[in-house]
């Protein structure tokens, strides 16, 4: 399969960055699955530059891609518009088209979707690209008795710290859609589960006893 670099149509330099990383996010996601197999440096060198409407097939053929997908991005009222679209080579057909509308911020989130829409297209599945990492560090922290909850993409990107009050915790769970995370903190000596927005904010105490309460979920 062949990603060629994304184009921007309007919005300047700005823009074309977020082109540019969709492509990389988009091409390091489908790098990670077994049956792609990604074209390289060389491929596109020798094909050049060329949009939906003027795909040079035969070139392609030459080098033996079976797909190509094509994107671009568009200024809209919401942030960023992104159209993609996914080609047979062998068919000279087109395989999907598709658009997609998010913030300026949502870059990484808009190509780990355009990654999960290719996906589907091949396996029937949507793999993990949109999936999220939650996990508990003390590496900012002075003290191994402190720890942080933190939140980032499957692939390590947008890492953010959301909680910030002093205590060992442990055993971070994503609740279903955005109902949370849950947790235990050692905040008063004893082990309590605590829930927290994925925006942060201040940690609420859901259940405590004078035993040991861990690895939390919520239903």
């Amino acid at each position: 399969i062949a990603v060629p670099s994304f184009s921007a149509s309007g919005g300047g330099s700005e823009y074309a960055e977020m082109a540019r990383q969709l492509t990389e996010i988009v091409r390091n996601d489908l790098k990670t699955i077994p049956i792609f197999n990604l074209a390289d440096n060389a491929v596109y060198n020798n094909v050049g530059y060329h949009n939906h409407n003027n795909i040079p097939f035969d070139l392609y053929t030459q080098f033996k891609i079976d797909a190509v997908a094509l994107g671009q991005i568009f200024p809209d009222p919401k942030g960023i518009k992104v159209h993609s679209r996914l080609f047979s080579v062998r068919d000279k057909s087109s395989l999907f088209g598709k658009s997609i509308v998010g913030k300026k911020s949502q870059v990484r989130y808009l190509a780990h979707t355009i990654s999960s829409h290719i996906l589907y297209h091949f396996t029937g599945a949507t793999g993990i690209f949109k999936s999220r990492i939650t996990y508990s560090s003390n590496r900012e922290l002075d003290s191994s008795k402190n720890s942080e909850i933190w939140v980032m993409d499957w692939d390590g990107g947008h890492q953010r710290r959301i909680t910030y009050s002093p205590s060992l915790k442990k055993f971070p769970t994503f609740g279903p859609g955005n109902s949370g995370i849950v947790y235990t903190s050692f905040i008063n000596n004893n082990a309590d589960v605590y829930h927290l927005s994925l925006t942060g904010g201040t940690a609420e105490k859901i259940f405590a006893s004078r035993m040991t309460d861990m690895a939390p979920a919520i239903s």
